[in-house]
């Protein structure tokens, strides 16, 4: 069972997290993760815009104006007594259609982690629907296994033109002197958190490109940094055995400017 605490909804009513689920999570399963901080709701629309947007990209037909997301947060708040975790949006798709959200375990790196960075190391593998955020099964196996035997914090995604596009958990960026390089929109889901950062790298006059990043040449890259709900502005301290700068000027200006923000985006349903 992936959720936590005591009480979910289900379908639009809140039920016991002790209750059989399992008939109902089966198919498609198409989702997104809302961060909650000190019992507020971070970026709730641009999630369910993205949700909307995902349902939308596999002809799902579904009315998310037929849920108060904000109003069952608020509840689930209240009921399992959790103030700060990531809430998770199902959908799974069958035959028929049902929607579970509720509390997720949840994992947020600590401040010696910022300061040091983390390392990743690079798969050879691509997500063929990735403006979907959708589980895929066979690469979260692929994933779990780099992360546990190569002891690292995320797997990086190379496709079949050796091209970097994103993590598996995260959206990726690079650094090379004051501008900002990432993939192609095209080529990975677009992250809430990615898209949070361009817009705000772009008000502090830094500029950013979508661009090709070849996996031979991120030598020319002074450093590096992922995107998350949970990780926020991750500096990446190596990927594979290449190893990046952590204590980089541009990266640790967009670090402070994006805790500002979240901090101001923060929504207040209690």
């Amino acid at each position: 069972m992936r959720y936590t605490g005591h009480k979910i909804f289900l379908n639009g009513k809140l039920t016991d997290i002790s209750n059989d689920l399992d008939f109902y999570m089966s198919g498609r399963n198409i989702y997104e993760v809302i961060r909650i901080i000190d019992g507020k709701i971070l970026y709730w629309q641009d999630h369910l815009n993205r949700l909307e947007n995902s349902l939308q990209t596999e002809q799902i037909t579904f009315q998310l104006s037929d849920y108060d997301f904000p109003e069952m947060i608020a509840i689930l708040i209240h009921q399992n007594m959790i103030r700060n975790m990531n809430i998770r949006i199902d959908v799974f798709i069958t035959d028929s259609l049902h929607v579970l959200v509720g509390f997720i375990p949840s994992f947020y790196p600590d401040v010696e982690t910022y300061n040091t960075g983390v390392k990743t190391v690079t798969l050879r593998s691509v997500r063929h629907d990735p403006a979907v955020k959708a589980v895929h099964h066979e690469l979260r196996i692929k994933v779990d296994r780099l992360l546990k035997d190569k002891t690292v914090f995320e797997v990086l995604l190379v496709n079949e033109k050796g091209l970097l596009t994103e993590g598996s958990r995260t959206n990726l960026f690079f650094i090379k002197g004051s501008a900002v390089l990432t993939a192609k929109v095209e080529d990975v889901l677009p992250g809430v958190t990615r898209n949070k950062v361009i817009k705000l790298c772009r008000s502090q006059n830094i500029t950013v490109k979508e661009c090709n990043i070849r996996l031979d040449d991120i030598q020319q890259y002074d450093a590096c940094f992922l995107t998350g709900t949970s990780p926020k502005v991750m500096p990446v301290s190596s990927v594979d055995n290449f190893t990046f700068k952590v204590q980089n000027s541009v990266l640790l200006k967009i670090m402070d400017a994006y805790n500002l923000l979240m901090d101001r985006s923060l929504y207040k349903v209690e």
